[in-house]
């Protein structure tokens, strides 16, 4: 029962999380948070990394990033998916990146990004290959690594093209015109076109079967403190 029982409360908090109804989500978050070492091995009943992104994107929109924290302290060291588990790598490499944003360790963010592209052949998971490299070239414009940046961006922009026919990459078109409008040489970002586009995106995004970043608390704090970084 116990084993199952598990598995429903991950069901209900993604549930009341993906309807917004926060404060039910976190009772279910926190019945997980002491079975979390254990649950991440249900990968033969569950996808249970799922609850690593949801559980951050979560933290972040209700403003408890201290309880990521000890979460990554909890698992860092203990739980370290097989490269042949490709799903379960990618989701763990997306989520210390994550992490690592949010302590604005940025190089090390990369790394995690970079490890998916470097360890796990992307042939057959285009949307993951386009949500690690539209985060990457995230980081990159963070760190003001302009070159870098608009590298991943080439890449990504070709991948999306093959993928856009229907518009069900618009999202990721809009996500890259976002971050291109941080590329002017004069670094003067202009905050309002910036705020309208990270709406456009989210407003895609909201509705949008292939949803990109949504572990990402990508919200108006996230452009002031990006327009600020970048002055």
């Amino acid at each position: 029962y116990s084993y199952y029982s598990r598995i429903i409360i991950f069901l209900y908090f993604e549930y009341y999380f993906q309807l917004k109804q926060y404060k039910k989500a976190h009772q279910y978050y926190l019945l997980l948070r002491p079975e979390l070492e254990s649950f991440l091995l249900y990968n033969h009943s569950a996808l249970p990394t799922k609850l690593l992104l949801s559980s951050t994107a979560f933290l972040a929109i209700t403003d408890q990033l201290n309880l990521l924290e000890e979460d990554v302290s909890t698992i860092k060291d203990k739980y370290t998916p097989e490269k042949y588990d490709n799903f379960s790598f990618i989701n763990f490499q997306l989520y210390i990146a994550a992490y690592q944003l949010y302590q604005k360790k940025y190089n090390e963010a990369a790394g995690h990004l970079n490890n998916i592209m470097n360890e796990v052949s992307l042939k057959h998971y285009p949307h993951a290959e386009i949500e690690s490299k539209l985060f990457l070239a995230l980081v990159y414009t963070i760190e003001d690594k302009v070159g870098q940046a608009e590298s991943v961006i080439r890449s990504v922009t070709r991948k999306i093209k093959d993928l856009n026919e229907d518009g069900s990459y618009e999202n990721g078109m809009i996500f890259i015109k976002l971050l291109k409008t941080f590329h002017s040489s004069s670094k003067k970002a202009d905050h309002e076109k910036l705020t309208k586009l990270l709406n456009k995106f989210n407003n895609f995004n909201n509705h949008n079967h292939f949803a990109l970043l949504k572990f990402l608390n990508l919200d108006d704090s996230f452009i002031d403190s990006l327009v600020k970084k970048l002055k």
